[in-house]
Order: C-alpha cells, then structure tokens, then sequence
C-alpha cells in the first residue's frame, strides 16, 4: 500500500497514521419529507434506508442499532452513490456523513437535520508505511495528499455558508 485514506481504523505497527478531517453525522431527508425539530422522538414512525460499511463508515449502522431504530431500516444500499437519489424521492431518512450530506444537498432536494445523539467516529485519516520506510516517491505522494486535504479544508472553512 502506498497510501489510504480511510474513516477506519486500521493497525498502525507499520502504517503511519495522520488523522486529518474530523467526522460528524446529519440525518438526511428530502425537502417534501422533512423531520421535526431535533429531539429524541424525532425519528419516530420513519423508516431509514440503510447504507453498507464498506468503505468504514459502520458507525451509522451502530447508532441506529444501539437506538433500536434496525426494525425501521427498510432499505439497504451499498453505497453511498444511490443515497440522495433514493431520499429525496421517498419518506426514507439516511445518516451520513455532514460532509457527505452537504454535498448531496447542494444538487438534490435534500434537507440536513442535526442528530439529538452524537456518533462517535474517529476522523478520516491518511495511512502511509511509516516515515524510515516511504520512499522518496511515496513521501512526495503523502506531503502532495496531506496539502491537498489541508488546502481543501482552509478553502471550505473560509467559504460562505448558503
């Protein structure tokens, strides 16, 4: 592996790992379909569409779990991809990242509602073999990777909300 990015938590004896994008969670519905006020009954009677951890992110799937909200999950996706699609046609709600649901939003006719429970999740984080083992290549695609994520987040952080 010359380099990951992942939400997942993975050994570290071999792998350097920097954390660089924190990670929180929005429920996802579309704009006809809207939740009430944040509150612990606000999913009550609403079922959810379920998407795979394939990619690390279980932590949703845990918080539904632990909330005893599986019995409302009546869809599965396996990914990400389908899920604005899906939503913002029908009553179903999803739980994804913010940043995920943020830019869902900006080209569907999705609306974000804030969780009344957090999710814990560890932060994205960037995965390389450890610095006596990079190469001078991989050391350039991890310095080029880690400036690229940072210039992002500065560029997000200063942009004007809608």
């Amino acid at each position: 592996m010359d380099l990951s990015i992942s939400v997942s938590v993975l050994p570290t004896e071999y792998l350097w790992r920097t954390p660089v994008l924190p990670v929180t969670y929005v429920a996802v519905t579309s704009l006809h379909h809207p939740l009430p006020h944040t509150s612990t009954m606000m999913f009550a009677d609403r079922r959810f569409v379920r998407v795979a951890a394939h990619g690390g992110h279980i932590y949703p799937n845990q918080a539904l779990d632990r909330r005893g909200l599986l019995d409302s999950v009546t869809m599965w996706v396996d990914s990400y991809a389908a899920v604005p699609l899906i939503v913002e046609s029908s009553d179903l709600v999803a739980l994804l990242p913010r940043h995920v649901g943020e830019v869902y939003a900006q080209r569907h006719e999705l609306a974000l509602h804030e969780l009344p429970w957090p999710i814990d999740s560890p932060p994205v984080s960037v995965y390389t073999r450890t610095s006596e083992r990079l190469s001078p290549a991989e050391r350039w695609l991890r310095r080029l990777v880690l400036e690229s994520i940072e210039t992002r987040t500065e560029c997000a952080s200063t942009r004007p909300k809608p």
